[in-house]
């Protein structure tokens, strides 16, 4: 029986975080058509179809993904001027719980907003 040793493979912490864009990038999008089926559908429910709602809405969609890579970019730029990481590790318990409720709550906040200004739209 040989030992077998567990190397951790490191990696820059900016990598880290560019290796997960592009799934956050499908969530995101997937949440953008979610947020103009919300505004067309549900919002405006009854009313007769308005373009310039319609083009808005998907304008709100993709201010909505602008904002959250923004917000993504800062955040990995946070972790690396926080924790000083040059190199982290590949499995990074911390960067993922982090991921995860990022992703969590970017996903939640507009829905929030948009029932809260329903009735001004």
């Amino acid at each position: 029986m040989g030992s077998e040793s567990t190397a951790t493979v490191k990696i820059p912490s900016k990598t880290w975080w560019e290796m997960r864009r592009l799934k956050y990038n499908i969530i995101v999008g997937c949440i953008g058509i979610l947020i103009i089926l919300d505004l067309n559908l549900y919002i405006k429910k009854g009313a007769s179809f308005d373009a310039v709602f319609f083009f808005t809405s998907i304008a709100v969609g993709v201010i909505y993904a602008i904002l959250c890579n923004l917000t993504y970019t800062l955040l990995w730029m946070l972790d690396n001027l926080s924790f000083g990481n040059d190199l982290v590790d590949f499995q990074s318990p911390k960067r993922t719980l982090i991921l995860y409720l990022f992703v969590f709550l970017s996903c939640m906040v507009p829905f929030g907003i948009l029932h809260l200004v329903k009735d001004l739209l």
